[in-house]
């Protein structure tokens, strides 16, 4: 099986739409690997039965496929995002990865990102459905 390990991490320079671009193109690589995942392991439960809970990361972005989310039994929303996808994908759906930015004073940047799943259906937030507040 394959195994991707990447993280990033941004400062107050960083502009918030460059730090979405980056973040949408690693979840979109991780929902890939998510898709082999589930090819090579399909009776793996669906993330919304699965007894995954959503937690935060902060500054420092970690990418986690389905493997590891399932083991640490908790994912920040690209995490749980790129799983959703790959799901998606599995049953022959479209879907790709929706990064938004928002004011916070929380992150120390000024601003926080958060990923949703956009299908043609309309978008799906699997961090809420998984216990973000």
């Amino acid at each position: 099986m394959y195994r991707i390990d990447v993280a990033f991490s941004w400062d107050e320079t960083s502009a918030p739409q460059d730090v979405a671009l980056v973040t949408k193109s690693m979840v979109y690589t991780l929902a890939i690997q998510n898709l082999m995942f589930l090819r090579y392991n399909p009776n793996t439960p669906q993330l919304a039965n699965s007894g995954v809970r959503y937690k935060a990361e902060k500054r420092r972005e970690q990418f986690y496929d389905i493997g590891v989310v399932l083991s640490q039994g908790h994912a920040d929303c690209e995490d749980l995002c790129a799983w959703r996808i790959a799901e998606l994908w599995f049953s022959n759906h479209e879907a790709w990865p929706h990064v938004i930015w928002f004011p916070s004073s929380e992150t120390g940047l000024g601003y926080g990102l958060h990923v949703q799943v956009v299908t043609r259906y309309g978008i799906e937030d699997p961090s809420a459905m998984l216990g973000m507040r």
